[in-house]
């Protein structure tokens, strides 16, 4: 998994989910804003600035971005840099 967000993996979690909504809404920023009940702006942005993060572009591969995103809200821990 950290293979596929990289630093994402730790970022805000209204990044994440910016992203991950905006993969679910099929690539479109409107309808991502609507279901975020955000701004059109903020969720480009987010994006965006997920996409800089992610190790995995998610226009490159979707479904490996939006599988991954759920199992941080499951399983934070995974991607824990704390070595205890």
């Amino acid at each position: 998994m950290v293979n596929t967000l990289g630093p994402l993996a730790e970022a805000d979690a209204a990044l994440r989910q910016a992203l991950l909504t905006y993969v679910q809404c099929g690539f479109s920023t409107p309808r991502a804003a609507a279901g975020l009940y955000e701004h059109r702006n903020t969720v480009e942005r987010r994006v965006s600035r997920a996409n800089e993060l992610s190790a995995v572009k998610v226009e490159d591969n979707p479904t490996h971005v939006a599988a991954a995103l759920p199992v941080l809200d499951i399983a934070p821990h995974i991607v824990s840099t704390d070595p205890s």
